[in-house]
């Protein structure tokens, strides 16, 4: 757990429990994922099984007004670690207060003492993500789109169709 803030308006970050699965569907429902709280809910002890994955919230003033879904797994091309951020979603009444921020420095911190040597960060691009992607910039990340292509394609998972 850590604190960040003047004292009058501390951002506390620390490990999401089941119990923050309302706060957390909200957050996603607001980014434009809605999924129901119990699915969240299960997802959140998924990452808890994991070790090296965890999702990580921000409280301002008691209530959760952030989270950030952070996945870490060993590279093949060379040795070492490379951590993600899968999801990222602070609060809009609350972004430009330092939440973002504490949140991404936590992240950062964890990743390190992991052992990860790289820090990625998944983001569309669609225009309403341009302040998150200045946000991102900011913070000393780069653009890699000139240097990768990303593909994905959606698979069934086991039982279903």
């Amino acid at each position: 757990m850590v604190a960040v803030g003047d004292g009058s308006s501390d951002v506390l970050v620390r490990e999401a429990t089941p119990g923050d699965a309302p706060a957390v569907a909200g957050l996603l429902d607001a980014l434009g994922y809605p999924d129901g709280v119990e699915a969240v809910r299960d997802r959140l002890t998924i990452f808890a099984a994991y070790e090296r994955d965890e999702v990580l919230v921000a409280e301002l003033d008691g209530a959760v007004v952030a989270f950030l879904a952070l996945n870490v797994t060993p590279t093949f091309a060379e040795a070492g670690w490379v951590s993600r951020i899968t999801a990222f979603v602070v609060a809009p009444d609350v972004r430009r207060a330092g939440v973002g921020m504490a949140l991404m420095d936590e992240a950062e911190r964890r990743a390190t003492e992991a052992g990860s040597r790289l820090m990625q960060i998944n983001s569309g691009r669609r225009p309403e993500r341009a302040a998150a992607h200045h946000f991102y910039t900011s913070l000393g990340y780069r653009d890699q789109h000139d240097h990768h292509v990303l593909y994905d394609k959606r698979l069934n998972a086991r039982g279903e169709g």
